[in-house]
């Protein structure tokens, strides 16, 4: 350059300052973008953390049902390794009386993708064993807004559905006998009634339960009782409902019985438990013996009017001289 020294130096300053002023939005283009990796970084350390470590499986579905990812938590929930799911339908693994309402779920996810869907169903461990599971579910969404598929957040329920399988068992159970109580009868007897097909009811009641309890103390009718429930419940189907009315006495609903099938039944039950031979707390040798009264559905019967003639018919059973079973009129 043909120039004197000040004018160089200036012209040097200029291009100093060109060069200054071209980098910085470069540096600070590549600081933003430092900052932006080590953030992501960040974001991918916590991702990876609450998938591993999180109480629930996290899992994506494809529109057609197929998995597509499984957080590793599922190892330590149920057992099974990610990448031996991936590719398969979580059918595989529900419960057959859930999974029509699983498959109700997913759908109804995917044409409301803006609704968050809670469903609850059995699926079975890598060990074998079954557990229940409440699954939120919502629709992922590509970039024209349609439906992709679908996110469930599994959380394993297993205990609560004990507890409140533990709750309701013991609401509705005698607490002495371990048979149906009052309240279950009335709900199961409700149930029988819709069904609107053949069967019977028998009644039931302990002979001279007061001489037995005067007798022999009441820690010994307690024993009868339970001896009784316990030959009911071996007598009859576990399809036919057996329950405790109320002191001595006893119900059986018989599924498919006509009157004639439920007397031989009845009778045999009969005849077996006044030949049960029951030891009192004092050592003294207990028998007991019980009435019963049988009536069976005709076209258009009532249930509650089938219980009635059947107490009439325990009656009387009880005014022939007991140890008897009577058919109602």
């Amino acid at each position: 350059m043909e120039a004197d020294r000040g004018v160089k130096a200036q012209f040097l300053q200029a291009y100093l300052a060109c060069v200054v002023l071209t980098a910085l939005p470069t540096a600070a283009e590549l600081k933003q973008r430092k900052t932006s990796f080590a953030e992501l970084q960040s974001t991918s350390t916590v991702a990876r953390l609450v998938l591993d470590r999180s109480g629930d499986v996290i899992m994506h579905l494809a529109i057609d049902g197929l998995i597509q990812f499984v957080s590793p938590s599922v190892r330590a929930i149920a057992g099974y390794e990610p990448e031996d799911l991936m590719g398969r339908r979580p059918h595989d693994f529900i419960h057959n009386e859930d999974i029509e309402e699983v498959i109700r779920i997913h759908r109804r996810a995917l044409t409301n993708p803006n609704d968050t869907l809670i469903v609850e169903y059995r699926a079975q461990r890598a060990n074998g064993d079954w557990a229940w599971y409440e699954v939120h579910t919502r629709a992922t969404l590509g970039e024209n807004g349609a439906s992709t598929g679908v996110i469930n957040i599994s959380h394993d329920i297993t205990s609560r559905k004990r507890a409140e399988s533990r709750l309701v068992k013991e609401a509705q159970t005698d607490p002495l006998t371990g048979l149906l109580n009052r309240r279950a009868l009335d709900l199961a007897l409700e149930e029988r009634s819709a069904a609107r097909s053949p069967f019977s009811i028998a009644l039931f009641d302990l002979d001279h339960f007061k001489a037995v309890n005067d007798t022999y103390g009441h820690d010994t009718g307690d024993l009868v009782l339970r001896s009784f429930a316990e030959h009911l419940s071996n007598a009859f189907r576990k399809s036919d409902i057996v329950a405790r009315l109320g002191g001595e006495e006893f119900i059986v609903v018989l599924d498919d019985t006509n009157s004639a099938e439920a007397r031989e039944i009845c009778e045999r039950l009969r005849e077996d438990f006044a030949s049960k031979s029951l030891r009192a707390e004092d050592g003294r040798c207990v028998r007991v013996t019980v009435s019963g009264g049988i009536a069976s559905w005709r076209d258009e019967s009532d249930l509650w009017q089938l219980v009635a003639e059947a107490d009439a018919a325990l009656y009387q059973a009880k005014h022939q001289g007991r140890n008897r079973l009577a058919l109602a009129a």
